[in-house]
Protein backbone atom coordinates (compact mmCIF):
# COMPACT_ATOMS: atom_id res chain seq x y z
CA UNK A 1 0.00 0.00 0.00
CA UNK A 2 1.42 3.35 -1.02
CA UNK A 3 0.56 6.51 0.91
CA UNK A 4 0.32 9.56 -1.31
CA UNK A 5 0.46 13.06 0.14
CA UNK A 6 -0.69 15.86 -2.11
CA UNK A 7 1.06 19.16 -1.30
CA UNK A 8 -0.77 21.91 -3.16
CA UNK A 9 0.40 25.18 -1.62
CA UNK A 10 0.84 26.52 -5.13
CA UNK A 11 -2.93 26.60 -5.57
CA UNK A 12 -3.48 28.73 -2.48
CA UNK A 13 -4.42 32.38 -3.01
CA UNK A 14 -3.03 34.85 -0.50
CA UNK A 15 -4.10 38.32 -1.64
CA UNK A 16 -7.59 39.63 -1.04
CA UNK A 17 -9.96 41.63 -3.23
CA UNK A 18 -8.07 44.91 -2.81
CA UNK A 19 -9.30 48.34 -1.77
CA UNK A 20 -11.02 51.15 -3.63
CA UNK A 21 -8.29 53.72 -2.84
CA UNK A 22 -4.67 53.86 -1.60
CA UNK A 23 -5.87 55.27 1.72
CA UNK A 24 -8.43 52.47 2.12
CA UNK A 25 -5.67 49.91 1.47
CA UNK A 26 -3.60 51.41 4.29
CA UNK A 27 -6.57 51.60 6.69
CA UNK A 28 -7.46 47.99 5.90
CA UNK A 29 -3.90 47.00 6.71
CA UNK A 30 -3.82 48.79 10.06
CA UNK A 31 -7.17 47.19 10.91
CA UNK A 32 -5.71 43.78 10.02
CA UNK A 33 -2.76 44.38 12.34
CA UNK A 34 -5.18 45.51 15.03
CA UNK A 35 -7.17 42.28 14.61
CA UNK A 36 -3.96 40.20 14.97
CA UNK A 37 -5.22 38.11 12.05
CA UNK A 38 -2.28 36.83 9.98
CA UNK A 39 -4.35 35.81 6.95
CA UNK A 40 -6.13 39.17 6.96
CA UNK A 41 -2.77 40.97 7.14
CA UNK A 42 -1.36 39.00 4.19
CA UNK A 43 -4.53 39.58 2.15
CA UNK A 44 -3.84 43.33 2.04
CA UNK A 45 -0.67 42.79 0.02
CA UNK A 46 -0.39 42.25 -3.71
CA UNK A 47 1.02 38.73 -4.02
CA UNK A 48 -0.36 36.70 -6.95
CA UNK A 49 -1.20 39.79 -9.02
CA UNK A 50 2.24 41.23 -8.33
CA UNK A 51 3.96 38.04 -9.55
CA UNK A 52 1.73 37.62 -12.61
CA UNK A 53 2.39 41.16 -13.82
CA UNK A 54 6.06 41.45 -12.81
CA UNK A 55 8.45 42.21 -15.66
CA UNK A 56 11.88 40.70 -15.12
CA UNK A 57 12.86 42.19 -18.51
CA UNK A 58 12.20 45.74 -17.27
CA UNK A 59 13.98 45.03 -13.99
CA UNK A 60 17.16 43.88 -15.75
CA UNK A 61 16.98 46.81 -18.19
CA UNK A 62 16.70 49.25 -15.28
CA UNK A 63 19.54 47.62 -13.31
CA UNK A 64 21.67 46.93 -16.41
CA UNK A 65 22.40 43.46 -15.03
CA UNK A 66 20.96 40.39 -13.33
CA UNK A 67 22.02 39.65 -9.75
CA UNK A 68 21.78 36.53 -7.63
CA UNK A 69 19.94 38.57 -4.97
CA UNK A 70 17.09 39.68 -7.25
CA UNK A 71 13.61 38.17 -6.87
CA UNK A 72 13.39 35.12 -9.10
CA UNK A 73 9.99 36.03 -10.52
CA UNK A 74 9.56 34.76 -14.06
CA UNK A 75 5.83 34.59 -14.92
CA UNK A 76 6.50 32.90 -18.29
CA UNK A 77 7.60 29.73 -16.48
CA UNK A 78 5.01 27.94 -14.29
CA UNK A 79 7.55 26.65 -11.79
CA UNK A 80 9.41 29.96 -11.45
CA UNK A 81 6.12 31.81 -11.16
CA UNK A 82 5.21 29.69 -8.13
CA UNK A 83 8.67 29.95 -6.54
CA UNK A 84 8.52 33.69 -7.19
CA UNK A 85 5.16 33.89 -5.38
CA UNK A 86 6.60 32.32 -2.27
CA UNK A 87 9.70 34.48 -2.47
CA UNK A 88 7.47 37.57 -2.46
CA UNK A 89 5.48 36.05 0.40
CA UNK A 90 8.70 35.46 2.34
CA UNK A 91 9.65 39.15 1.96
CA UNK A 92 6.21 40.21 3.17
CA UNK A 93 6.38 37.79 6.09
CA UNK A 94 9.72 39.26 7.18
CA UNK A 95 8.27 42.77 7.02
CA UNK A 96 5.30 41.72 9.18
CA UNK A 97 7.66 40.16 11.71
CA UNK A 98 9.65 43.38 11.96
CA UNK A 99 6.44 45.41 12.37
CA UNK A 100 5.26 43.21 15.24
CA UNK A 101 8.59 43.58 17.05
CA UNK A 102 8.69 47.30 16.37
CA UNK A 103 5.15 47.98 17.60
CA UNK A 104 5.70 45.90 20.72
CA UNK A 105 8.27 48.48 21.80
CA UNK A 106 11.14 46.00 21.63
CA UNK A 107 14.64 47.43 21.10
CA UNK A 108 15.86 44.13 19.65
CA UNK A 109 16.24 45.41 16.08
CA UNK A 110 17.12 49.00 17.01
CA UNK A 111 20.17 48.41 19.17
CA UNK A 112 21.51 45.04 18.07
CA UNK A 113 20.59 41.96 16.08
CA UNK A 114 22.18 39.72 18.73
CA UNK A 115 21.12 39.08 22.32
CA UNK A 116 23.91 37.30 24.19
CA UNK A 117 23.11 34.34 26.44
CA UNK A 118 23.91 35.66 29.91
CA UNK A 119 21.85 34.01 32.66
CA UNK A 120 19.53 31.48 31.08
CA UNK A 121 17.82 30.71 27.80
CA UNK A 122 14.40 31.86 28.99
CA UNK A 123 15.68 35.37 29.79
CA UNK A 124 16.95 35.68 26.21
CA UNK A 125 13.65 34.40 24.83
CA UNK A 126 11.73 36.89 26.98
CA UNK A 127 13.85 39.73 25.61
CA UNK A 128 13.71 38.54 22.00
CA UNK A 129 10.01 37.64 21.84
CA UNK A 130 7.90 40.38 23.45
CA UNK A 131 4.97 38.99 25.42
CA UNK A 132 2.90 42.17 24.91
CA UNK A 133 2.83 42.06 21.09
CA UNK A 134 -0.86 41.21 20.65
CA UNK A 135 -1.95 43.63 23.38
CA UNK A 136 -0.05 46.44 21.66
CA UNK A 137 -1.39 45.61 18.20
CA UNK A 138 -4.97 45.55 19.47
CA UNK A 139 -4.40 49.06 20.84
CA UNK A 140 -3.76 50.59 17.38
CA UNK A 141 -5.76 53.79 16.88
CA UNK A 142 -5.67 55.45 13.46
CA UNK A 143 -4.94 59.19 13.60
CA UNK A 144 -4.57 60.79 10.16
CA UNK A 145 -2.93 60.66 6.74
CA UNK A 146 0.12 62.87 6.19
CA UNK A 147 0.22 64.76 2.85
CA UNK A 148 3.10 63.55 0.71
CA UNK A 149 3.98 67.16 -0.14
CA UNK A 150 4.74 67.89 3.50
CA UNK A 151 7.36 65.14 3.66
CA UNK A 152 8.91 65.88 0.26
CA UNK A 153 9.03 69.61 1.02
CA UNK A 154 10.97 68.83 4.19
CA UNK A 155 13.69 66.97 2.30
CA UNK A 156 13.75 69.34 -0.67
CA UNK A 157 13.72 72.46 1.47
CA UNK A 158 16.85 72.33 3.65
CA UNK A 159 15.26 71.98 7.08
CA UNK A 160 14.43 73.95 9.27
CA UNK A 161 13.30 76.41 6.58
CA UNK A 162 10.73 74.04 5.12
CA UNK A 163 7.91 76.59 5.27
CA UNK A 164 9.74 78.61 2.61
CA UNK A 165 11.10 75.81 0.44
CA UNK A 166 12.18 76.92 -3.01
CA UNK A 167 9.42 75.84 -5.43
CA UNK A 168 11.87 75.11 -8.25
CA UNK A 169 13.85 72.80 -5.98
CA UNK A 170 10.67 71.00 -4.93
CA UNK A 171 9.60 70.60 -8.57
CA UNK A 172 12.98 69.11 -9.43
CA UNK A 173 12.70 66.75 -6.46
CA UNK A 174 9.20 65.66 -7.53
CA UNK A 175 10.32 65.11 -11.13
CA UNK A 176 13.10 62.79 -9.99
CA UNK A 177 10.71 60.80 -7.81
CA UNK A 178 8.07 60.58 -10.55
CA UNK A 179 10.70 59.38 -13.02
CA UNK A 180 11.64 56.54 -10.68
CA UNK A 181 7.96 55.72 -10.07
CA UNK A 182 7.38 55.37 -13.82
CA UNK A 183 10.22 52.82 -13.96
CA UNK A 184 8.71 50.93 -11.02
CA UNK A 185 5.27 50.88 -12.68
CA UNK A 186 6.76 49.20 -15.74
CA UNK A 187 8.58 46.63 -13.60
CA UNK A 188 5.52 45.87 -11.43
CA UNK A 189 3.18 45.93 -14.44
CA UNK A 190 0.70 47.98 -12.42
CA UNK A 191 -1.53 50.92 -13.36
CA UNK A 192 -0.34 53.25 -10.62
CA UNK A 193 1.84 53.59 -7.51
CA UNK A 194 1.19 55.92 -4.62
CA UNK A 195 3.02 56.41 -1.35
CA UNK A 196 0.67 56.80 1.62
CA UNK A 197 1.82 57.79 5.10
CA UNK A 198 -0.56 57.27 8.00
CA UNK A 199 -0.06 58.18 11.65
CA UNK A 200 -1.53 56.11 14.45
CA UNK A 201 -1.17 55.63 18.19
CA UNK A 202 -0.32 52.59 20.28
CA UNK A 203 -0.81 53.13 24.02
CA UNK A 204 0.14 56.80 23.79
CA UNK A 205 3.10 56.37 21.40
CA UNK A 206 2.74 57.92 17.96
CA UNK A 207 3.81 55.83 14.96
CA UNK A 208 3.88 56.32 11.19
CA UNK A 209 3.24 53.66 8.55
CA UNK A 210 5.11 54.63 5.38
CA UNK A 211 3.46 52.42 2.77
CA UNK A 212 3.84 52.01 -0.96
CA UNK A 213 0.49 51.12 -2.50
CA UNK A 214 0.02 49.72 -6.01
CA UNK A 215 -2.98 49.55 -8.31
CA UNK A 216 -3.96 46.57 -10.44
CA UNK A 217 -7.16 46.97 -12.43
CA UNK A 218 -9.41 49.12 -10.22
CA UNK A 219 -8.07 47.87 -6.88
CA UNK A 220 -5.27 49.02 -4.58
CA UNK A 221 -2.96 46.83 -2.50
CA UNK A 222 0.00 47.25 -0.17
CA UNK A 223 3.20 46.74 -2.16
CA UNK A 224 5.65 43.99 -1.15
CA UNK A 225 8.42 46.57 -1.53
CA UNK A 226 9.54 49.63 0.43
CA UNK A 227 8.34 52.89 -1.08
CA UNK A 228 9.88 56.27 -1.86
CA UNK A 229 8.95 57.98 1.41
CA UNK A 230 10.38 55.13 3.49
CA UNK A 231 13.61 55.26 1.49
CA UNK A 232 14.16 59.02 1.62
CA UNK A 233 13.29 58.96 5.34
CA UNK A 234 16.27 56.68 5.85
CA UNK A 235 14.08 53.93 7.23
CA UNK A 236 15.96 50.75 8.08
CA UNK A 237 14.54 47.47 6.78
CA UNK A 238 14.08 46.08 10.35
CA UNK A 239 11.46 48.76 11.02
CA UNK A 240 9.13 47.17 8.45
CA UNK A 241 8.06 50.58 7.06
CA UNK A 242 6.70 51.53 10.51
CA UNK A 243 8.51 54.00 12.73
CA UNK A 244 7.91 55.84 15.99
CA UNK A 245 7.45 59.58 15.41
CA UNK A 246 10.55 60.40 17.46
CA UNK A 247 12.71 58.54 14.93
CA UNK A 248 11.59 60.50 11.85
CA UNK A 249 13.15 63.90 11.17
CA UNK A 250 10.15 65.26 9.26
CA UNK A 251 7.62 64.21 11.91
CA UNK A 252 7.10 67.69 13.33
CA UNK A 253 3.76 68.31 14.98
CA UNK A 254 1.49 70.84 13.33
CA UNK A 255 1.47 74.43 14.56
CA UNK A 256 -1.51 73.89 16.84
CA UNK A 257 0.76 72.50 19.57
CA UNK A 258 -0.70 69.92 21.91
CA UNK A 259 -1.82 70.48 25.49
CA UNK A 260 1.32 68.67 26.65
CA UNK A 261 3.62 71.47 25.45
CA UNK A 262 5.80 73.71 27.58
CA UNK A 263 5.99 77.31 26.31
CA UNK A 264 8.84 79.39 27.76
CA UNK A 265 8.73 83.14 26.91
CA UNK A 266 11.00 86.11 27.52
CA UNK A 267 9.73 89.63 26.85
CA UNK A 268 12.42 92.10 27.83
CA UNK A 269 13.54 90.73 31.19
CA UNK A 270 10.24 89.08 32.09
CA UNK A 271 10.26 85.28 31.77
CA UNK A 272 7.08 83.18 31.93
CA UNK A 273 6.37 79.49 31.56
CA UNK A 274 3.20 77.54 30.81
CA UNK A 275 2.33 73.87 30.47
CA UNK A 276 -0.73 73.21 28.33
CA UNK A 277 -1.59 76.89 28.65
CA UNK A 278 -1.49 76.87 32.47
CA UNK A 279 1.12 79.06 34.22
CA UNK A 280 3.85 77.25 36.14
CA UNK A 281 6.53 78.75 38.36
CA UNK A 282 8.05 75.90 40.37
CA UNK A 283 10.75 73.85 38.60
CA UNK A 284 12.47 72.74 41.80
CA UNK A 285 11.34 69.09 41.66
CA UNK A 286 11.89 68.24 38.02
CA UNK A 287 12.51 64.71 36.81
CA UNK A 288 16.06 64.78 35.43
CA UNK A 289 15.35 61.57 33.50
CA UNK A 290 12.58 63.37 31.55
CA UNK A 291 14.16 65.29 28.62
CA UNK A 292 11.10 67.53 28.24
CA UNK A 293 11.23 68.74 31.85
CA UNK A 294 15.01 69.18 31.66
CA UNK A 295 14.81 71.27 28.50
CA UNK A 296 11.95 73.44 29.83
CA UNK A 297 13.81 74.03 33.11
CA UNK A 298 16.98 74.87 31.21
CA UNK A 299 15.25 77.55 29.10
CA UNK A 300 13.57 79.14 32.14
CA UNK A 301 16.94 79.48 33.84
CA UNK A 302 18.76 80.45 30.63
CA UNK A 303 16.27 83.20 29.80
CA UNK A 304 16.53 84.47 33.38
CA UNK A 305 20.33 84.26 33.13
CA UNK A 306 20.67 82.63 36.54
CA UNK A 307 23.64 80.30 37.00
CA UNK A 308 21.33 77.31 37.39
CA UNK A 309 21.15 76.73 33.63
CA UNK A 310 24.76 75.51 33.71
CA UNK A 311 23.62 72.47 35.71
CA UNK A 312 21.65 71.25 32.69
CA UNK A 313 24.47 71.54 30.15
CA UNK A 314 26.55 68.52 29.26
CA UNK A 315 30.29 68.72 29.94
CA UNK A 316 32.19 66.40 27.66
CA UNK A 317 35.56 67.05 29.27
CA UNK A 318 37.04 67.85 25.85
CA UNK A 319 35.65 71.33 25.32
CA UNK A 320 33.81 73.75 27.56
CA UNK A 321 30.24 73.84 26.23
CA UNK A 322 29.42 76.62 28.71
CA UNK A 323 31.41 79.06 26.57
CA UNK A 324 29.30 78.15 23.53
CA UNK A 325 26.08 78.80 25.47
CA UNK A 326 27.40 82.12 26.78
CA UNK A 327 28.35 83.16 23.25
CA UNK A 328 24.89 82.19 21.99
CA UNK A 329 23.38 84.51 24.59
CA UNK A 330 25.63 87.40 23.60
CA UNK A 331 25.11 86.88 19.86
CA UNK A 332 21.43 85.96 19.68
CA UNK A 333 19.28 85.05 22.68
CA UNK A 334 20.16 88.14 24.72
CA UNK A 335 19.62 90.56 21.83
CA UNK A 336 16.06 89.76 20.75
CA UNK A 337 13.15 91.87 21.99
CA UNK A 338 10.96 88.79 22.43
CA UNK A 339 11.50 85.05 22.23
CA UNK A 340 9.48 81.93 23.04
CA UNK A 341 10.23 78.25 22.68
CA UNK A 342 7.57 75.56 22.49
CA UNK A 343 8.63 72.12 23.69
CA UNK A 344 6.29 69.30 22.73
CA UNK A 345 7.06 65.77 24.03
CA UNK A 346 6.06 64.32 20.65
CA UNK A 347 9.00 66.16 19.07
CA UNK A 348 11.71 64.40 21.04
CA UNK A 349 13.83 62.07 18.89
CA UNK A 350 15.17 59.75 21.59
CA UNK A 351 17.33 57.49 19.48
CA UNK A 352 18.93 60.42 17.64
CA UNK A 353 19.11 62.45 20.87
CA UNK A 354 17.71 65.76 19.75
CA UNK A 355 14.57 67.80 20.31
CA UNK A 356 12.67 69.65 17.61
CA UNK A 357 11.40 72.88 19.16
CA UNK A 358 9.34 75.73 17.80
CA UNK A 359 11.00 79.14 18.12
CA UNK A 360 9.19 82.47 17.82
CA UNK A 361 11.20 85.68 18.14
CA UNK A 362 11.13 89.40 17.34
CA UNK A 363 14.08 91.73 16.81
CA UNK A 364 13.91 95.35 15.69
CA UNK A 365 10.53 94.92 14.02
CA UNK A 366 11.34 91.62 12.29
CA UNK A 367 9.76 88.35 13.40
CA UNK A 368 10.53 84.66 12.92
CA UNK A 369 8.39 81.61 13.64
CA UNK A 370 10.06 78.32 12.75
CA UNK A 371 11.37 74.97 13.98
CA UNK A 372 14.92 74.05 14.93
CA UNK A 373 16.82 71.41 16.85
CA UNK A 374 18.35 71.22 20.32
CA UNK A 375 20.92 68.46 20.79
CA UNK A 376 20.70 66.49 24.03
CA UNK A 377 22.39 63.48 25.57
CA UNK A 378 21.68 61.05 28.38
CA UNK A 379 24.15 60.00 31.05
CA UNK A 380 24.39 56.20 30.83
CA UNK A 381 24.94 55.82 34.58
CA UNK A 382 22.36 58.23 36.04
CA UNK A 383 19.99 58.30 33.01
CA UNK A 384 19.75 62.07 33.44
CA UNK A 385 19.38 64.24 30.34
CA UNK A 386 21.54 67.27 29.48
CA UNK A 387 21.49 69.96 26.79
CA UNK A 388 24.43 69.72 24.40
CA UNK A 389 23.91 72.40 21.76
CA UNK A 390 21.41 75.19 21.05
CA UNK A 391 20.25 76.50 17.65
CA UNK A 392 22.43 79.47 16.68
Amino acid sequence: MTLCLVFSLGAQTFEGKGADSPEDAVKNYLNALKACDYNQIISCYAVETFVENYSIDRFIENLNCATVTMKMIYPKDDLLRETGKFEVLASINKMIKYQIWNLSGSDFFKKSSVIALRDNVQSVIDEAFPSNAERRLRAIKFNEFVPLERILTYYAGNYPYYDSCDEDLLDEFNQTINKNLEKSKKIYGCKDIKDVTASFYVEGTKYYFLAETIKYGKKWYISPNQGVVACISGMDIPKGCISAAEELEWAIVDKDDSKKSFVIKREGKKVTATLGGNPISDFSNIDRTDPTEVLATFFVSYFNQSDAWKNYVWHSGIADEIVSFENAWEELYGLVDYISVTINPENFHKYMEYYTIRISAAYQGETVDDYDQVSMCQDERTHQWFVVELPR
